[in-house]
């Protein structure tokens, strides 16, 4: 019992301070991001078309994946909060997206991808250089 509470503890000495800081922002990583996801847009589209679900919920859940690297990273600029904030609203909409997959209902899938894409907006022009 001792030993698991030390071994507990030692964790959390060593690993908390290395989980407060968020990795510095890499405009480089940011703009593939970007770049990925636009193509993105038109997989799922392509993939919606062909009635290809499958394929449709990978690229949903590439855009949730994506997310949740991004928001280990600082913003440019603004508020860390915010940042955090648009982007797990994004993964949101991505995993949404999986899920009208899941129904195979081709009308859900292009309204989610369109709320996904609609959380852009704010992420531009908050934190676009």
């Amino acid at each position: 019992m001792k030993l698991t509470s030390f071994l507990v503890a030692l964790v959390l000495i060593v690993g908390l301070p290395g989980a407060a800081f968020a990795e510095p922002y890499s405009k480089e990583t940011v703009v593939a991001a970007m770049r990925a996801n636009l193509a993105r847009v038109g997989a799922i589209k392509a993939a919606v078309a062909a009635q290809d679900f499958y394929a449709a919920a990978q690229t949903f859940f590439e855009y949730g994946k994506e997310s949740a690297d991004m928001l280990k990273m600082d913003p440019p600029k603004g508020s860390a909060e915010e940042w955090v904030r648009l982007w797990k609203t994004f993964q949101d909409k991505a995993f949404l997206g999986v899920g009208a997959c899941g129904e195979r209902d081709a009308a859900k899938v292009l309204k989610a991808l369109d709320e996904l894409v609609a959380v852009n907006k704010p992420g531009h022009s908050t934190f676009r250089f």
